[in-house]
């Protein structure tokens, strides 16, 4: 998103595929949300910051994830060496 004195903001959807539909009727990659300062301008940063958090506590979630499978996994291996000692 450009944000300048007097620049109209401009929404890249980080897409390949043009996701948006212009006036025209056409699709495309950008979005027009509104002169700087306006309302739809706001909402648009607003949605934005949303979206980074969200992004930012999924991987939260996948980094979880992956320490947990490692820590089960460990788990196993430990249990299993002390299972073959006790033999």
């Amino acid at each position: 998103m450009r944000i300048g004195f007097g620049i109209i903001g401009i929404i890249n959807g980080n897409k390949r595929e043009p996701i948006f539909v212009t006036k025209t009727g056409k699709n495309s990659c950008h979005q027009y949300i509104g002169k700087a300062g306006s309302p739809a301008f706001f909402k648009a940063v607003e949605m934005m910051k949303n979206r980074t958090k969200i992004e930012a506590l999924q991987q939260v979630l996948h980094t979880w994830e992956l320490g947990l499978g490692d820590l089960v996994e460990e788990a196993n291996r430990i249990h299993k060496n002390q299972q073959s000692e006790n033999r």
